[in-house]
């Protein structure tokens, strides 16, 4: 597998830190950091699914579900600037 394959595997893709050739081999390695925004927009998708679990969980907690309305405002909200702001 090539560099340029694993930094497309996620959709952000990412830079490459921490250059080491082995002496021995020459064999040159790299570490890859991905964008600290991927990270966001996947735990803001991995809490809006725990939510949704939990509204089904409760379905007469109508608090919770005035939070998750909001949640969901606020997710819809975060997405749409980070996708015109760095891609998707």
């Amino acid at each position: 597998m090539k560099i340029k394959d694993i930094l497309k595997e996620e959709p952000d893709g990412g830079r490459l830190v921490n250059k080491k050739i082995d002496p021995v081999t020459g064999t040159i390695s790299h570490d890859v950091r991905y964008n600290n925004i991927y990270y966001l927009r996947k735990e803001v998708e991995e809490l809006n699914d725990a939510f949704k679990d939990t509204i089904e969980d409760y379905p007469n907690d109508e608090q919770l579900y005035k939070l998750f309305t909001v949640y969901s405002k606020f997710k819809r909200a975060f997405k749409t600037h980070v996708n015109r702001k760095y891609g998707r």
